[in-house]
């Protein structure tokens, strides 16, 4: 294997998938065309809202599964959303913390934080309040007169919040929970792991999860705290059961239930990646976000019911310049190539099994198709299977050099190196240990010299700003 060289730089970058499926006749999108990556649902269980990495927030009538509006705005993958109880305001905060509140009646947007470096809000339970936190100061906001009634500074970068009713809320910081009052008093204060993000409230019972697989269940009115170190790769969220004596997890390794007095996992209700999870208070039913479809389900796992199946879920797309298209990944093990002019399907290839979502990467020679740890690379001209290889867990990000000879992959976890193979032949020819640090993306300079890795957007920055902002460049020598 070759050596390289670090060089750390900082860089205002962003990355981006879109993504597209397989259909033979048009359809109209109604589900999320990509991850559902936050849930949240009202006390009475009438209505619930998904927030999706298509950067779209959902709100539903749970008994009919109606779509009632798809709200827009926002540039990046939801990281959490939220409700009012009468389901009149709508909220949602995407992964760079741009922040948005809607009325639900006129469907347009009430307040916004976007453009806001850290911004992040949750909807007090009679939706007379919107908590909005900007970095490390938090404003009260009347909905009514739409005016802050209080500002103070919550000593670091806030990370998420969630009220606890009308007049209380939780917020995160890096390595603490904070449960504190509209007057700004902090009433309870718990060490938290590292980085974690709140994703439940249920009465005085709060849970908060980090991507390393811990969850934190925080009692606000005894002050303990249990954590439990989950089996999965790359956590996304959490919820108490119905019961209060479980937590449910939703990640890589899809939905599971653990128990929180042992911390033992007690069974595995989804097998497929799950990517956010919310308990539906009034029935103890669940709300488990999959790919581009969410899935009513029993603390057993029986499916009762699944919102937006008719939009299969789009998994990725880029663009062929050379013959004017875009090849898309799909859910369901495919690839499916479009024509740029007027959006008609040209052709549809199985790559994987069915229900297999295909990430794809294309170079000027070839297109490689990705599914879980598998890779396969594709001659652009034919389309046929000229080698296929497999990274060392779920491939999560992959790049091809410009001439297309060399095409590398990262895993995305802080354990996870970043792998270079050799297209055609599929030898590893570098090995890279990127230090603890989530990986968001790989790239390749236009010659092929240099491999740049950029910083986590779920680690803080030294300015203490949010984003994928730093980046480590390595040089490649023979």
């Amino acid at each position: 294997m070759k050596k390289f060289i670090i060089v750390l730089i900082t860089l205002l970058c962003g990355f981006t998938y879109a993504d597209e499926f397989k259909i033979t006749k048009p359809f109209i999108q109604k589900g999320h065309s990509s991850s559902v990556t936050a849930l949240a649902v009202t006390p009475d269980g009438k209505y619930f809202v998904s927030g999706g990495a298509d950067n779209t927030v959902k709100m539903w009538d749970k008994a009919s599964g109606t779509l009632i509006h798809t709200f827009t705005g926002l540039n990046q993958s939801l990281e959490q959303v939220d409700i009012s109880s009468d389901g009149k305001l709508v909220s949602g905060s995407s992964l760079l913390n741009d922040d948005i509140l809607w009325n639900t009646n006129t469907k347009k947007t009430v307040v916004t934080g976007k453009g806001m470096v850290g911004a992040v809000g949750a909807i007090s339970a009679d939706g007379r309040h919107y908590a909005m936190a900007k970095n490390d100061n938090i404003y009260i906001i009347n909905t009514a007169t739409l005016k802050a009634e209080k500002q103070f500074n919550a000593e670091s970068w806030v990370k998420s919040i969630r009220y606890v009713d009308n007049t209380s809320f939780v917020y995160s910081l890096s390595d603490s929970l904070i449960y504190s009052d509209n007057n700004s008093d902090v009433i309870k204060k718990a060490i938290a792991k590292k980085d974690m993000k709140i994703t439940d409230v249920s009465g005085n019972i709060v849970t908060a999860c980090n991507m390393d697989g811990d969850i934190m269940v925080w009692n606000l009115k005894s002050g303990e705290s249990e954590f439990i170190r989950t089996d999965d790769q790359m956590l996304y969220g959490a919820a108490l059961a119905a019961d209060k004596k479980s937590v449910i997890s939703a990640g890589t390794k899809g939905a599971a239930i653990w128990d929180i007095a042992t911390g033992a996992k007690k069974s595995v209700i989804y097998d497929k990646p799950a990517f956010s999870v919310t308990t539906v208070k009034n029935s103890g039913e669940l709300l488990v976000g999959a790919f581009g479809s969410i899935k009513l389900m029993t603390d057993t796992g029986n499916i009762i019911k699944s919102y937006g199946e008719n939009a299969p879920s789009i998994i990725s797309m880029q663009e062929i310049p050379s013959n004017r298209t875009f090849v898309s990944g799909t859910n369901n093990g495919e690839l499916i190539f479009r024509s740029q002019r007027d959006g008609a399907i040209t052709n549809i290839i199985n790559v994987f099994e069915e229900s297999s979502p295909v990430k794809v990467s294309v170079s000027s020679k070839y297109i490689a198709a990705i599914s879980g740890k598998i890779i396969k690379i594709l001659d652009l001209n034919n389309l046929k299977m000229i080698s296929r290889f497999a990274y060392l867990s779920t491939a999560m990000f992959a790049t091809f050099s410009e001439d297309g000879r060399y095409l590398a992959v990262s895993g995305g976890l802080k354990t996870s190196p970043v792998l270079v193979y050799e297209t055609e032949s599929g030898s590893i020819v570098h090995s890279i240990d990127v230090p603890d640090m989530l990986i968001r993306d790989v790239r390749y300079s236009s010659d092929g010299k240099l491999l740049a890795v950029p910083k986590s957007t779920f680690t803080a920055h030294p300015t203490g700003h949010a984003g994928p902002y730093s980046w480590i460049i390595y040089c490649l020598t023979p």
